[in-house]
């Protein structure tokens, strides 16, 4: 799950300057499968990657938060061929997020992300474990890109 995290110390596109006080509401579709394409993803660990990528910010709300996100895994791929043959994964993640104002449930952002994340063989030797991490790269960097769009909405 660690892989999943938005490291605290990254730069994330509209930061400067910017504060968000967020509350992660539900996150559901990390037990999805497909007999070769299975996203080996909880809904906790899914949530879990989400509340810490805002906490390591300081981007969780203590209270009175300002935005609460909902989060739905809607479909998780990996190339049937990379995965027999094992040498880079590349991993292709859609999630669809819901940012609502908790004090009115106006809807602030609504629509699906999708992101992409590689993990090649000389990261690692197991292609079970390349898949997993080319699925955990790119839930970072769909988090990453959900970030992004959060600093970019009006205060």
């Amino acid at each position: 799950m660690a892989n999943m995290i938005v490291p605290g110390d990254e730069e994330i596109a509209g930061q400067a300057d910017r504060s968000l006080a967020v509350e992660v509401g539900s996150v559901t579709g990390g037990s999805s499968s497909n007999l070769l394409n299975q996203i080996e993803i909880s809904d906790l660990d899914l949530r879990e990657a989400i509340i810490n990528s805002f906490a390591v910010r300081g981007a969780l709300a203590p209270s009175q938060p300002r935005h609460r996100v909902d989060a739905e895994l809607i479909r998780s791929s990996r190339g049937i061929q990379e995965i027999l043959l094992g040498l880079s994964v590349t991993a292709e993640v859609e999630m669809r997020y819901l940012v609502t104002t908790p004090a009115t449930g106006a809807v602030v952002f609504s629509k699906p992300i999708r992101s992409t994340g590689l993990a090649t063989s000389s990261d690692f030797f197991s292609p079970t474990e390349r898949t997993q991490v080319a699925t955990e790269r790119a839930i970072q960097d769909n988090i990453r890109l959900l970030l992004a769009e959060l600093y970019r909405l009006p205060t």
